[in-house]
């Protein structure tokens, strides 16, 4: 049995069956705002459901919202709130701030896929697992943070760190990399937009990139390797947009690497992958 702690001043909401036909005892729903839950056991989770709130329009409207620990029927019952879901707030086009609650463990990919005028997002301690890329698609997000005291992850630059290995496991398109890191993680920079005049610098320390950790990348002024690269993961640049209007980019393979998996994979034709005679021989 899970035991979660009781925090001060919680946020609890009372919820209803999303629609007719629909049991609460799987699905519960926010009316005010057309968010729907997921309930399981003593644990419930912000899933993707326009289908199940019937494409309330309150939904695509929504400019912020607090995501509470607790939720509750009319008969007593309670969930504490403890993950989003795949695609939870999925395209939540006008979302511009949303507040993350201290029993939250689990952000699944893609939770704030295309809200693209979310500003800031802040991780509470309590989260223990992030599966990349949580902040696709957040085209305005200008502050990516973890809570001091989380015992997984940290961030700085507006990046977000395993604790345990050092890799940086998320960031967005405001990120500036820190000097030391080494390792760039899977989907790290998926479907990051960094604007007409943005540029994501790679440091001299990194020397692994990761599968798909620039797939839906867009940048409008370039993209080059450091040269200390050692290894590339596979499909990093699937979908990648690496200068104005989609122009051609050249984009060389440094010498040193020795580790090349798979295919870099672009469906953009304009994107020149060149190898370094290293590699040809």
């Amino acid at each position: 049995m899970v035991v979660f702690p009781i925090f001060a001043g919680a946020n609890r909401l009372l919820v209803s069956s999303p629609r007719d036909g629909y049991d609460i005892n799987d699905y519960a729903i926010d009316k005010k705002c057309g968010i729907i839950f997921r309930v399981r056991g003593e644990e419930a989770s912000v899933c993707f459901g326009p289908i199940l709130n019937g494409g309330d329009s309150l939904l695509w409207a929504l400019e912020s919202y607090v995501v509470p620990d607790t939720i509750y029927s009319e008969d007593g019952r309670e969930w504490i709130v403890t993950r989003l879901e795949d695609l939870a707030f999925h395209d939540c086009y006008v979302l511009k701030s949303v507040t993350l609650p201290q029993t939250l463990r689990q952000i699944d990919e893609w939770a704030f896929y295309a809200c693209w005028a979310l500003e800031e997002l802040h991780i509470p301690a309590g989260v223990n697992r992030i599966i990349p890329s949580i902040s696709a698609g957040t085209t305005g997000l200008k502050i990516l943070s973890v809570a001091e005291d989380n015992e997984v992850y940290y961030s700085e630059g507006n990046c977000i760190f395993e604790k345990s290995s050092g890799n940086l496991i998320q960031g967005c398109s405001t990120s500036v990399i820190p000097d030391d890191v080494t390792t760039i993680g899977e989907k790290a920079f998926s479907s990051a937009d960094m604007g007409a005049d943005g540029h994501l610098s790679i440091p001299e320390s990194v020397v692994c990139i990761e599968d798909w950790a620039f797939a839906g990348f867009h940048t409008d002024t370039g993209f080059e390797f450091p040269g200390h690269i050692q290894e590339l993961g596979f499909g990093i640049f699937t979908g990648a947009a690496l200068n104005e209007h989609d122009r051609a980019a050249d984009i060389t393979v440094p010498e040193g690497v020795t580790k090349l998996l798979g295919t870099f994979l672009t469906r953009y034709p304009c994107i020149l992958i060149h190898f370094h005679p290293h590699w040809q021989k």
